[in-house]
């Protein structure tokens, strides 16, 4: 059983358009220091921020399947399939399947927050099929509501985001009190937080851009200090396909 707090002053951070937007880094490159290596299907995670605005110029992606979620203020996004901005409001998420490659640019606006996700959906299945993207609105996910948690399912049979990484990803608000999270048989929990103040069963406290990883345990307990809400991601502690980091 292992429960890792890692806060956000020991994480990756990164800057782009001199330094109008920055981003710290949960989960960073392997060549990074700070915050945790890739591990499972989780090849990469940040949280990019910009108080002005600022652009990430074209750049490439081969491979991955990368999911772009707006938390705050508006994006656009830009890419040499559909050559044309297009903009997502927060609340909303966007998924590149990368394949034998595209190159992309983001606009961040003003006031504005998204996560970045990768995911290695196995480069030997992906690397030879053509790329693809999708956009969703937030309202095209659906919720749920248990133990006055509101839940938002962005994986699952009824959301329309398909992936072949091995992946699931939910939001979920908490009340003041007591709670718990459930994590599958052969699931390895990375949990980021949002809002709010945490205390964990084994005493650590994590708060705001905090990230949290829970290996080999399928129930977590929570002590909320004050209410907040979880980005959660599900991935497995075994893959049954070969990942990057294993070939």
């Amino acid at each position: 059983m292992a429960v890792n707090i890692i806060p956000v002053a020991y994480q990756a951070e990164g800057a782009f358009d001199w330094g109008n937007i920055l981003e710290n880094k949960p989960v960073g490159f392997p060549q990074e220091e700070g915050g945790v290596k890739s591990f499972s299907t989780l090849f990469y995670w940040a949280h990019a921020f910009s108080k002005g605005g600022g652009e990430i110029g074209l750049h490439p992606h081969k491979g991955f399947e990368i999911l772009s979620y707006v938390l705050k203020g508006e994006i656009q996004h830009y890419d040499t399939l559909l050559k044309k901005w297009i903009p997502l409001k927060e609340g909303d998420l966007q998924i590149i399947r990368a394949g034998s490659g595209v190159s992309h640019a983001e606009r961040l606006g003003p006031d504005s927050e998204i996560f970045q996700i990768w995911i290695d959906p196995g480069l030997h299945r992906t690397l030879s099929l053509p790329a693809s993207y999708d956009d969703f609105s937030g309202n095209d996910f659906p919720q749920s509501q248990e133990n006055q948690e509101k839940r938002i399912h962005f994986t699952g049979e009824n959301s329309p985001l398909k992936m072949m990484g091995d992946a699931q990803f939910e939001r979920r608000y908490f009340a003041e009190g007591k709670a718990q999270i459930e994590i599958p048989a052969g699931k390895i929990l990375a949990a980021y937080v949002i809002e709010g103040e945490f205390k964990l069963e084994n005493g650590q406290k994590a708060g705001k851009d905090d990230f949290i990883q829970v290996m080999d345990q399928e129930i977590i307990d929570l002590n909320v200090l004050s209410s907040g809400n979880l980005f959660l991601i599900f991935v497995p502690a075994r893959p049954a396909y070969q990942t990057y980091l294993n070939n």
